[in-house]
């Protein structure tokens, strides 16, 4: 019992039953036994029978059931041209019979109305059919002791009387519907004398209605039942619109102030839907003297009565706003939108009297959430209303309440109306997204569902009003990836997976409004979890159509293959079953996204390779998109890839033994066989769509080439390039000039002078003495090495003398301070450090110093690598 226990304990509560259904498993039920012989000979017919002669067998001697299915199919007989005639001649007038009768089942009642409706709605017959035949019989049932199956037939004459001829319905409909708006008869018969005139104003002129139905319609207005009261207020707008507006003016409005302050709050809801419906069709004198004011007192006693009425003036609101927006005053319209703010925020408090019960309680705090949630579903036209400027000051409160509000259909509300909000918004759309951040996070499955459709619209939106355009997209909507990845995660923990669908659909939206890193490091291992490892088919497919978009929209071409690679290793070698043949259905995909030459280049090969697989239906799968893969082949650049066509349906045919993918083998040969393989040539030719469709795929596919193309050459050292500008260069120079000065030898003649070369950052500046010679040549440059590892010759300032190196007793170069004197390598190609920063005056003088030795040009020139040297200065000195 323990180990039962905490088994039950940890099952998740849908899998738990309650104590009731587990007594009612335990019950004992006895299983009904299949219809007796007797029985089952009733039901048969002879199937030699036409269809008119067993409509007639049925309807004369059959059960009710079959009964029931004859009238159904009698539309159908009428629209047939071969049994019109023989149905109109004896299966209708039998079937009059039958309902004439008073032993017939209310079921076949029932479905003689509804066909009856069709019959006519299609004009299958005859008005004099309609008039002489059907029209008696519906009149006739209209006082069925079942009320249900007379509500049935009133359903059907009030849909029958647009097709009726005026002088029938003159002279048979308005005499039933006059005696049965008298106050001696029932209320459900005065309820129908309503409900007829309101459909027949729709077809009479105006003096006639006047003179027939407008004194009914008063008397009606003013019955002693609530009911019979508001059923003729929901008719007054039908009889207005026909009416005209003089008539309405004088006497519908009337009645409508009178209904609008009735003692009973289903009237007074009635009469305000009534008048708002009426306010297109009145003139804009009519609406600012009569209709402004009289909506203005019943709105006010409304909220002061805090009674049921207040759910449908809050419904209402929004419509009557937008439609007086023209009209209203600036008062008006102050008043309007500050009642709609005191509306939203209704607790109670308006209600006279104590609430003390436990039901009074109960139904007022329905009347608040009904209050709330209208408000919330009015407030995209409120904000039409009173305009985007006053959203920040007076509705900002409201709407963070909405988002907040503890009941999930309020917030629901706000959540499938939010698209709409955000166009109303237009450049301030993003003010909107801290809301639209929580409304995401939210852990209700109906929040979620109203999210969910709309979700592309929204982010478009956020986007423009961001300037996230493809060329100025820099860090995307980097605020809202958080909420748009608990929202996912939320909504794949439901069991209701078509929101979840529904939101990887709308993912793909998200190439328009992040950045490629973006798509590439936060979604794309969202999307392809699911690709790997959610068991509902339409999620997995949601999620590789979106996978598809994510890659055509990365811009690294790396990040690219990285993906497709990925999707080819674990989908087409997969040990999963299910997974190689998700692959098939993903390619497709590829084919409609990508062009052809990046399709040939990553997936045509390893869907080949699945010819040889051993399920059936994965082969089955393949054969069928055969023809689809060689129509994407161009000779003769897919010579390879058409024989490797070729081999594989070779192969197939003659290794095939499954009967279902034989056939689907030499189905898909004989539509490769009308397949012509196009042709690249170098004249022009007619392209058809699909090759105009391809050609800016891959015209878009080879910017996006180019743009990385030019990204990596942006990113190239700044170094090589050794643009400092002339001051720094200026600066440079004179520091370490300076420095140098400071640190020479006092041997050294006054004359004497050392530079600095510009150089890159970071790299220390060297001293160097240049012999001046009669022919006024310059010493060969040493060679440093940058911090790139570019050789760079050094160059002294031509304006700057400087003094005659005194030549060494063991070699013509200087040596370094140290004393120590580095050699050249074997090449002879680069001096080495300590011959490029020797200088005459901090090396020895030997003999007497006042002599003045003389460098001859073959010493200057006696180094192997003097011919580079120059070649290297004249290079860095163009440079520089």
């Amino acid at each position: 019992m323990e180990r039962d226990a905490g088994f039950s304990n940890s099952l998740p509560e849908y899998f738990m039953l309650t104590e009731e259904e587990m007594e009612e498993f335990r019950l004992e039920k006895s299983v009904t036994t299949a219809k007796s012989p007797e029985e089952l000979q009733k039901l048969m017919v002879d199937e030699n029978l036409s269809p008119i002669e067993r409509a007639c067998l049925l309807i004369s001697t059959g059960q009710d059931v079959q009964r029931v299915c004859t009238i159904e199919h009698l539309p159908q007989l009428l629209e047939s041209s071969e049994h019109k005639a023989a149905a109109l001649s004896t299966v209708l007038p039998k079937l009059c019979t039958l309902l004439s009768g008073s032993m017939t089942s209310p079921q076949v009642l029932v479905s003689a109305s509804e066909a009856f409706a069709k019959i006519v709605e299609c004009s299958l017959v005859t008005n004099h059919v309609t008039t002489e035949t059907i029209l008696p019989i519906i009149l006739s049932q209209l006082d069925n002791r079942d009320p249900s199956v007379g509500a049935s037939w009133l359903d059907t004459l009030i849909t029958i009387l647009p097709f009726l001829p005026k002088d029938v319905v003159e002279r048979l409909v308005l005499p039933v519907a006059i005696l049965k708006g008298q106050l001696s008869q029932s209320v459900t018969s005065r309820m129908a004398s309503c409900r007829l005139i309101g459909r027949m104003a729709k077809s009479f002129e105006s003096r006639w209605l006047e003179k027939e139905l407008l004194p009914l319609a008063t008397t009606l207005c003013q019955d002693v039942l609530h009911d019979v009261r508001m059923c003729m207020c929901h008719q007054l707008e039908p009889l207005a619109r026909a009416l005209g507006q003089e008539v309405t003016k004088t006497h519908i409005l009337h009645e409508i102030s009178e209904l609008i302050h009735d003692e009973e709050w289903c009237v007074r809801g009635a009469a305000m839907e009534t008048l708002v419906d009426l306010i297109p069709s009145l003139d804009k004198c009519t609406i600012h003297d009569k209709v402004v004011s009289l909506l203005m007192q019943a709105c006010d006693h409304a909220y002061t009565r805090g009674d049921n009425t207040l759910p449908i003036v809050a419904k209402q609101l929004g419509r009557m706003c937008y439609q007086l927006k023209d009209v209203l005053s600036p008062d008006q319209r102050v008043w309007f939108r500050n009642y709609y703010c005191k509306l939203s925020s209704y607790e109670g408090g308006g209600r006279s009297g104590s609430a003390t019960s436990l039901t009074t309680t109960s139904a007022n705090g329905q009347c608040e959430l009904e209050c709330r949630h209208n408000c919330a579903y009015n407030f995209p036209a409120m904000l039409l209303f009173a305009g985007q400027e006053a959203f920040q000051e007076h509705l900002a409160g409201i709407f963070k309440s909405f988002v907040e509000d503890h009941v999930p259909a309020v917030r629901r509300c706000v959540g499938c109306g939010f698209h709409e909000i955000v166009a109303l918004m237009e450049d301030d759309c993003l003010l909107l997204l801290p809301y639209y951040q929580t409304l995401l996070r939210d852990s209700s499955f109906e929040v979620l569902s109203g999210l969910a459709p709309h979700l592309p619209q929204v982010m478009e939106r956020f986007a423009t009003a961001s300037n996230l355009a493809p060329d100025t997209r820099h860090l995307g909507l980097l605020e809202i990836i958080p909420a748009l990845t608990a929202c996912e995660q939320t909504a794949s923990g439901f069991r209701q997976w078509r929101v979840h669908e529904e939101l990887l659909n709308g993912f793909s939206c998200l190439t328009r409004c992040m950045t490629s890193d973006q798509l590439y490091g936060k979604f794309t291992p969202i999307v392809y979890k699911h690709i790997s490892k959610s068991c509902v088919l339409p999620v997995k497919m949601a999620a590789g159509r979106t996978y598809c978009i994510f890659i055509r929209s990365i811009k690294k071409a790396e990040q690219r293959n990285e993906l497709c690679t990925r999707l080819v290793e674990e989908c087409s070698k997969s040990t999963n079953c299910r997974q190689r043949l998700f692959f098939i259905h993903i390619c497709q995909y590829f084919l409609e996204v990508f062009s052809r030459s990046f399709f040939k280049e990553h997936f045509f090969l390893s869907l080949l390779s699945l010819s040889e697989d051993k399920v059936v239906n994965i082969r089955l799968r393949l054969y069928r998109i055969l023809p689809s893969l060689k129509a994407i082949l161009k000779l003769p650049v897919d010579r390879l890839l058409l024989q490797q066509l070729e081999l594989v349906i070779r192969k197939s045919i003659s290794q095939e033994r499954d009967v279902d993918a034989s056939q689907a083998i030499r189905d898909a040969v004989s539509q490769l066989d009308k397949i012509e393989v196009a042709m690249e040539t170098l004249s022009r030719r007619t392209f058809l769509e699909a090759d105009t469709i391809d050609q800016a795929r891959a015209e878009e596919e080879a910017q996006l080439v180019q743009w990385e193309e030019r990204q990596k050459e942006q990113l190239k050292p700044h170094s090589l390039s050794l643009k400092a500008s002339p001051s720094i260069t200026r600066a440079l120079l004179d520091k370490r000039a300076k420095s140098i000065k400071q640190a020479s030898s006092p041997v050294s003649d006054s004359r004497s002078s050392s530079t600095s070369l510009p150089s890159s950052p970071g790299v220390p500046h060297k001293t160097l003495g240049v012999a001046k010679t009669k022919s006024s040549t310059i010493s060969p440059l040493p060679v440093r090495k940058t911090p790139s590892g570019c050789s760079l010759s050094e160059e002294p300032d031509a304006a700057t003398p400087t003094r005659k190196p005194q030549p060494s007793a063991s070699s013509t170069l200087p040596t370094s301070p140290g004393g120590s004197q580095k050699s050249t390598d074997k090449k002879g190609s680069q001096l080495t450090s300590g011959q490029a920063s020797a200088s005459p005056s901090r090396s020895k003088p030997s003999g007497n110093p006042l002599t003045k030795p003389t460098a001859s040009k073959k010493d200057l020139s006696s180094s192997p690598s003097s011919s580079l040297l120059k070649e290297t200065a004249s290079r860095i000195t163009k440079k520089t």
